[in-house]
């Protein structure tokens, strides 16, 4: 390092300057006017001079003896001086310098750097700055040159001063320096990672080229920049700020956490991390090294999602998945599969016997069958068996498997999936139980059609026999035991119809109570002797507006539960009543107003019902019953009536305790009742009208002639419908009603009364029919709005129906 001057090299400039001036200016005798003639100021002068000298001798021993060069050059930019350091430091005497533009011993980057450094001088600034000098053999000296201006008389710029300091060694060492350091840098750009150095404050003191690439900014924009405000999302500026710190205490390792590009681009970057310290052994600042994982973080997370998909998909279906493997004899189940079978996720022990266990008893052989022609053939296989579960239940499941054999044929590995195809498998037995009660119905309404027929031939003739026998005449009492089997055998007839939900839906104003008496008439025969039957019907009747054959349905349904939740015996108890409900009240029970209602319940004292079942005990096909005893309609179809009326139907149980159904009806109030009493002897309108009768029944045809003609008819009979067409064209014009059976040979009834009515367009039409099912609607009667009378009907019935009609023409 270079000596200091004694004074500032402002100041020694300009005494230097000021002491060259003076001294030259006495030695050339320019100042020769000034010595007085009594030699006064000649002694001055002399110690003038002898401090000058002194002062000049003091000042150029400092800077001869400096370790910096010095020299100056006047205005014109030519030496005036040069100490002893500069001749060592370039090669030439003083005299070879002095006297020369300073240009001759700076090359041209160095000639522009003086005349910088020589305009600032002359405007009052000193300068430093490193330039290069050539030495006498042509080499180059490398110096910091610090400039300074020099003053003459009055303070006007004179030249300049300037110090010069070997920079060689330290260039030289810079430029290893910088060598080593570019070489290193080299290394960290060569690398496809990001190498980012930071400091105790974290900012950025060093960025790799990859750094900067992902980054989208250059290496100057980054040096110095604060890391976390400028490379990384704002939303975990927060959290990455706490790990940082976290960090310079040691709390390294491995991180994700994303950057942020210039233009917004977002990079997922795992980063390792190392403490850097500093000499005096404290932290200074974190090196990391960050591997982008973007696209391995994408296919990370599509394969997640792909699975969540899978699993989702496979949890949707209700698919199970079970991997076998032969070498190790261990078995996989997924949860779903483990569910399947009745077993709590993580019970199952991962082996064939533990699956073999849960398989029912009854289907293990199949089961170990289908396994065993896997393994002696590979390939697929369908494995269909039933589960038995730990709580006793039966599941149904269906899947399919795959075997793999290694080359020697052993096997060595078998998978599939499983599905429970129990609701499937239930509504498959619902469905097959369903067609098994529309065939019971299609034969019961064929058997009614044909029943009806002679159950109004009998009433028919029954009532002929009652009209001719005298009040007193011990003969009627017989008759009217033949007419009251009839009438028994017709109301049997409308259970059969009901039970197999082949009846008409006909609503009209009845008595509750004695369509629930007549229906518990009929039902004793299936209850049982071993229940007993309490009926609690409320008087007088009260009036409800439904299909009668509906209600008995509803009675049947709800008899029939009760009894099924008494398989040891009990006590059922059927009971209607009347109540008025407030808008809560019937909001409570399901209904849609406030109002009077008839009130239906049958109770029973059984095993009672569990909430899980109640919340379902309507639903179509929902049966607690052993397979084959239930199709799970009944209580549904009782809803639905109810419902359909109406009114609601509601439960009320608890395990145990047994259960009450009871159906809510609108009350009305109406002066017509049901079931009243037929009198054959009460008064049957009369008629004169000719009418056409087209019935295939030998026997129904002649009764239903018999009747009308005694009430004053003209009748023509037909049995199929080409015959009544013939005979109605015979008697064009004096047909006044066609009375046709619906179902007949040849042609139907509906088909018969269109021709009809377009040759006999004033002719009223009256359909009647023995089928109780949909056969009415199917050859169109009901569609097409027909006057209907519904077999078996007594006289008097047929006459009424046949007066209204022709009146209403």
């Amino acid at each position: 390092m270079s000596t200091s001057l004694a004074a500032p090299e402002d100041d020694l400039a300009h005494r230097l300057a000021e002491a060259e001036a003076t001294i030259h200016a006495l030695l050339s005798g320019q100042i020769d006017a000034m010595v007085s003639p009594d030699n006064t100021t000649v002694v001055l002068l002399s110690k003038a001079q002898e401090s000058l000298r002194a002062s000049e001798e003091r000042y150029r021993s400092i800077v001869e003896t400096t370790n910096d060069g010095i020299w100056t050059v006047d205005a014109n930019k030519i030496i005036t001086f040069v100490n002893r350091r500069v001749t060592e430091m370039l090669g030439f005497h003083a005299g070879e310098m002095v006297g020369r533009p300073l240009f001759d011993f700076l090359n041209g980057d160095g000639q522009m750097r003086a005349e910088q450094r020589i305009e600032q001088t002359r405007a009052g600034v000193s300068t430093e700055s490193e330039s290069g000098v050539l030495r006498k053999d042509g080499t180059e000296l490398w110096a910091l040159i610090k400039a300074s201006p020099i003053r003459g008389v009055g303070g006007a710029y004179a030249g300049t001063l300037a110090t010069v300091t070997d920079y060689s060694g330290r260039r030289e060492a810079r430029a290893a320096v910088r060598k080593e350091r570019d070489r290193a840098q080299r290394f960290l750009d060569s690398a496809e990672v990001m190498l980012v150095a930071l400091d105790a404050t974290g900012r950025v003191t060093l960025a790799n080229r990859y750094a900067c690439t992902i980054l989208e900014r250059t290496e100057d924009e980054l040096l110095g920049c604060d890391w976390i405000e400028t490379c990384t999302p704002v939303r975990g500026r927060a959290a990455l700020t706490a790990n940082f710190h976290a960090a310079l205490g040691g709390g390294l390792g491995v991180a994700e956490y994303p950057v942020v590009g210039r233009s917004g681009l977002e990079r997922l970057i795992e980063w390792r991390n190392t403490v850097q310290w500093d000499d005096t052994g404290r932290v200074s600042g974190i090196f990391s090294s960050g591997t982008d994982i973007t696209e391995r973080s994408r296919g990370e997370d599509a394969l997640r999602a792909a699975e969540e998909r899978t699993r989702f998909a496979l949890r949707s279906a209700g698919v199970g998945i079970w991997d076998m493997d032969y070498i190790r004899n261990g078995l996989q189940w997924s949860a779903l599969m483990a569910a399947q079978y009745g077993m709590p996720v993580g019970s199952f022990n991962g082996t064939f016997e533990a699956f073999i266990a849960g398989v029912h008893p009854e289907d293990r052989e199949s089961v170990l069958e289908t396994f065993g022609k896997a393994i002696r053939s590979g390939g697929d296989f369908i494995l269909t068996n039933r589960a038995l579960w730990p709580d006793g239940t039966v599941h149904w499941l269906e899947g399919t498997g795959r075997m793999h054999l290694d080359g020697a044929g052993n096997a060595v590995r078998a998978l599939g999936i499983s599905v429970d195809v129990t609701a499937r498998h239930d509504i498959q037995e619902q469905f097959q139980q369903t067609h098994k009660m529309e065939a019971v119905g299609r034969l019961a309404g064929g058997v009614a059609h044909d029943f009806n027929n002679l159950l109004m031939v009998i009433t028919g003739y029954s009532d002929l026999v009652l009209q001719e026998l005298v009040v007193g005449d011990s003969r009627r009492d017989d008759i009217q035991q033949i007419r009251n089997a009839a009438e028994g055998a017709a109301r049997l007839t409308r259970q059969l119809l009901a039970f197999s939900r082949q009846q008409v839906i006909k609503p009209a104003m009845i008595l509750l109570e004695e369509v629930v008496s007549e229906s518990l008439k009929m039902l004793e025969r299936v209850i049982g002797e071993d229940v007993e039957v309490v009926v609690r019907l409320k008087q007088p009747p009260a009036t409800v507006h439904m299909d009668p054959g509906q209600l008995e349905q509803v009675v049947m349904n709800l008899t029939l539960n009760a009894r099924d939740a008494l398989p040891t015996g009990g006590t059922i108890t059927v009971e209607t009543d009347t109540v008025e409900l407030s808008d809560s009240e019937a909001l409570a029970q399901g209904l849609a107003a406030a109002g009077r209602f008839a009130t239906l319940c049958v109770i029973d004292n059984g095993h009672g019902i569990d909430d899980a079942t109640k919340a379902r005990i309507f639903e179509p096909f929902f049966t607690t019953k052993d397979q084959g005893k239930g199709t799970g309609l009944g209580l549904a179809t009782a809803h639905g009536i109810a419902e359909q009326s109406g009114g609601a139907i509601r439960v009320a149980s608890k395990p145990g305790e047994g259960a009450a159904f009871c159906v809510y009806l609108p009350l009305f109030t109406s002066s017509r009742t049901a079931g009243e009493p037929r009198d054959p002897d009460q008064a049957i309108p009369f008629g004169s009208e000719t009418i056409l009768i087209v019935e295939d029944s030998d026997a129904v045809r002649d009764i239903t002639r018999r009747v009308l003609e005694r009430q004053g008819y003209r009748v023509l009979t037909a049995p199929t419908a080409g015959a009544a067409l013939q005979l109605s064209r015979r008697h064009d014009g004096d047909i006044h009603l066609l009375l046709t059976d619906v179902v007949m040979p040849e042609m139907s009834g509906r088909l018969l009364a269109e021709r009809f009515a377009d040759e006999h367009p004033a002719a009223r039409i009256l359909f009647m029919s023995g089928y109780t099912d949909d056969a009415v609607l199917r050859y169109g009667v009901q569609r097409a709005e027909m006057p209907y009378l519904q077999k078996p009907f007594s006289p008097k019935t047929l006459a009424d129906r046949v007066r209204s009609v022709l009146d209403a023409a």
